[in-house]
């Protein structure tokens, strides 16, 4: 709903967030100290008319693909972005 509200006041439509991510997936790191968290960036479209159960599946769609690449610095993804 952010993602849309913010798209929608920009005039575009689109938003751009940046949504931390935490890199404990995995039983070694538990007692790990510092801050592991990646950012990874996640575009939002709310297309006009657009109903809150479809940005909502939309918004699954997208977090599952920044999930499965989420290991990824986000400086490596804005390089590769351009």
């Amino acid at each position: 709903v952010y993602g849309a509200y913010l798209g929608r006041i920009a005039g575009g439509g689109v938003a751009d967030l940046a949504i931390p991510l935490s890199l404990r997936r995995e039983r070694r790191f538990e007692r790990t100290v510092g801050f592991c968290v990646n950012t990874v960036p996640v575009r939002i479209a709310a297309a006009r008319g657009a109903s809150l159960r479809d940005l909502a599946a939309d918004l699954r769609d997208r977090m599952t693909g920044c999930l499965r690449h989420g290991f990824l610095p986000l400086d490596a993804i804005l390089h590769e972005a351009g």
